[in-house]
């Protein structure tokens, strides 16, 4: 009986703790649309505080770690942080006209772009800063997609 109720504990004890490690967006974005930004949980041993979130799209080949142009962020907050499930915000694409800089026609229908996240959390008990950079490459297009692509491959960044 004893072990049962260490098990069950322990088991509680280990799904008490989540982290965002991911994120995952539809494959083709329209211009000037609203979309959904799932990032996607994890369970976690150690205690997080995932504080910020923020993104923004660059052209190919991108610079590793940099969120690129038209950079939104938005405030996650203890409220949303250790969630054993994926938390979803609604995002909104930039006008194809402002998506990159001197470059008022925008990207061409279907051309590849990487859309860049960075998730700032705090670690464990100490409250240990980090930031974690993601990319998955998507397409602009006439709408939405329902296909899906994402990702929980962090890019080796060193910040300093």
């Amino acid at each position: 009986m004893r072990l049962s109720t260490l098990t069950t504990a322990l088991a509680t004890a280990s799904l008490a703790s989540a982290s965002l490690f991911g994120f995952a967006v539809p494959a083709t974005i329209a211009p000037d649309s609203h979309f959904n930004l799932t990032l996607i949980s994890i369970d976690r041993v150690e205690s997080t505080t995932e504080v910020a979130v923020s993104y923004g799209y660059s052209t190919k080949p991108g610079f590793p770690g940099t969120l690129g142009y038209n950079v939104q962020s938005m405030f996650l907050g203890t409220g949303n942080s250790n969630q054993p499930t994926n938390l979803t915000i609604l995002a909104k694409a930039p006008k194809r006209e402002n998506l990159i800089p001197d470059r008022p026609e925008g990207p061409a229908e279907g051309e590849e772009m990487y859309l860049n996240l960075a998730i700032f959390r705090l670690v464990g008990v100490g409250a240990y800063p980090f930031i974690a950079s993601y990319n998955v490459s998507i397409a602009f297009g006439a709408e939405n997609s329902d296909d899906v692509v994402g990702t929980t491959t962090r890019l080796l960044v060193p910040y300093s």
